[in-house]
């Protein structure tokens, strides 16, 4: 994890330090390019997993309360370079032998010192404020991990990541065989990282969800439930994936999962025609395990800008 420290701080020395938009890019980049690594390590069981988020966690907790120390301090310095001015200057009136220079009027002077400095100063103070809760919700609220599940909320939230609608009719849950664990109009089912968006959209009425992921840094994460999973533990099982590019050459997808008990399907390539076709690929749910699975995808191998249209997801048992 010493290595990981150095990497954030080397990539935190590259930009402004000082922007915490900037600061939570890297963290995510450092996020996501370290949960691969765990994925795609085989010989790592779920526990040894979790343990190693929580490290990468800790660190980031870290460099971050040293950036939010050093913002506190600078408003500390603020606030006593105000405090240690002098009195304002004043000018002596004396009539008849009344000078207007008494202990009210030094007690007017000094509360409008005061007032001054409050004006100046509590605007700064309520900035820090709302940057560190900003920066602490934000960072350990989206960053957290322990399973990228917890992440979706705040992922469907960001306007800029994506974009959540009223849901369109759901169809049947069962066609024959088939189990459908996702329709193109439920966002709450995507989680998104890095630049990759989510938008759900309707062609003369077929529903379908738009996805652009357009580096490894960029991916897309579809949930299959744990009550989809329930008869298929222990079983091969056979994915479908409905699916066309959005252009007008074929594009590609790469598609990786997590089943769960260090279990995945490895990294599969397909071409994405440019109509509706069926992206069919087979697992293995191991028998432990009671929890959902997860698909990441990733719209663009050419690196060309295209995204991909998907229109439903559904698994069954391979025959």
């Amino acid at each position: 994890m010493a290595n990981a420290e150095q990497a954030i701080r080397n990539a935190l020395l590259k930009i402004d330090s000082s922007n915490v938009a900037q600061r939570r890019r890297v963290y995510e980049s450092a996020w996501n390019a370290h949960e691969r690594a765990l994925l795609s390590s085989h010989g790592l069981n779920d526990v040894t997993r979790t343990k190693r988020r929580d490290a990468l966690m800790q660190i980031i907790r870290a460099i971050e309360s040293d950036y939010v120390a050093t913002e506190m301090n600078k408003a500390d310095k603020e606030t006593h370079d105000l405090a240690s001015e002098g009195p304002e200057d004043q000018i002596k009136i004396e009539v008849n032998g009344a000078t207007n220079l008494e202990d009210t009027t030094l007690h007017r002077a000094s509360a409008r010192r005061r007032s001054k400095i409050l004006l100046i100063v509590a605007p700064s103070i309520l900035a820090i404020i709302m940057i560190i809760g900003f920066t602490g919700w934000s960072f350990f609220n989206s960053l957290s991990g322990r399973a990228i599940i917890e992440h979706r909320k705040e992922a469907i939230e960001q306007n800029q990541r994506t974009k959540t609608v009223v849901p369109f009719r759901k169809e049947a849950d069962n066609d024959g065989s088939w189990i459908k664990f996702f329709y193109p109009g439920d966002a709450t089912a995507i989680t998104t990282y890095g630049q990759a968006s989510v938008s759900i959209k309707d062609d003369g009425g077929i529903p379908y969800t738009h996805i652009t992921a357009n580096s490894d840094e960029d991916v897309v994460v579809v949930e299959i439930g744990a009550g989809a999973l329930s008869n298929l533990r222990g079983k091969k099982a056979m994915i479908d994936i409905n699916a066309k590019g959005d252009g007008t050459k074929p594009g590609q997808m790469s598609i990786t999962c997590d089943l769960g008990n260090n279990a995945d399907c490895g990294r599969r390539r397909f071409e994405v025609p440019v109509n509706r076709n069926d992206l069919l690929f087979e697992v293995a749910i191991p028998a432990e395990g009671n929890g959902p699975a997860k698909i990441y995808l990733t719209s663009d191998l050419l690196g060309e800008g295209r995204g991909i249209d998907i229109y439903g997801m559904k698994i069954k048992a391979a025959d």
